[in-house]
């Protein structure tokens, strides 16, 4: 570099202050554009949670109407907007009561009948879980315990542990781990996946 490359970096240093100062359009617009490329990344934290409320209310009258494809295309768009990429560190997310709006289970699975609610209850203690389903119908409501461990960064197993019948007869069934074993031992010799 020669010394008059200095100067030349100076005058147009100058020369763009100048411009911006001087009004000139242009400038005004490559600048601001420059100022939204730094800040893009806050813009983004900032529009993801106001498109994941408008992609849920689309998700919601998607449900309403019983629209599968739209709900399918819709929860696909949310997934990627989830802010929450490992549920093996908690399920705290999942806390909560939870009304079921839609299923593609048939109506002998689950009722969906005028009047009959399906909801789920979800306790949740760092990466542990209990979800009680509520299947309401015209004889009752039957009652599904079952626990749910983080088991991979987006994947949750679960282990149905009770069903009370609306008479109140209640069923268990034996935990998860007898069923794991059982698998592990069919497959000896062989790698083992739960999936």
């Amino acid at each position: 570099p020669s010394p008059g490359d200095g100067a030349a970096a100076v005058a147009r240093t100058v020369s763009l202050r100048h411009a911006f100062h001087a009004g000139e359009p242009a400038m005004r617009r490559v600048i601001a554009v420059a100022v939204l490329l730094l800040c893009l990344p806050t813009a983004a934290a900032f529009i993801a949670p106001i498109q994941r409320e408008l992609l849920k209310a689309q998700l919601r009258d998607a449900c309403a109407k019983r629209d599968e494809a739209k709900i399918y295309s819709t929860a696909d768009e949310l997934s990627r907007l989830n802010p929450i990429r490992d549920v093996s560190t908690s399920l705290s997310p999942l806390a909560g009561t939870w009304k079921l709006l839609f299923t593609n289970a048939t109506e002998n699975e689950v009722p969906q009948s005028e009047g009959a609610e399906t909801r789920q209850e979800i306790t949740v203690e760092g990466t542990t879980g209990l979800i009680i389903n509520y299947v309401g119908s015209e004889r009752g409501v039957l009652r599904v315990e079952v626990g749910a461990t983080a088991t991979r960064p987006t994947r949750v197993g679960l282990d149905f542990r009770a069903v009370r019948l609306p008479s109140g007869v209640e069923l268990r069934f034996p935990p998860r781990a007898l069923f794991r074993t059982l698998s592990r031992l069919a497959s000896l010799g062989r790698p083992w996946d739960e999936r």
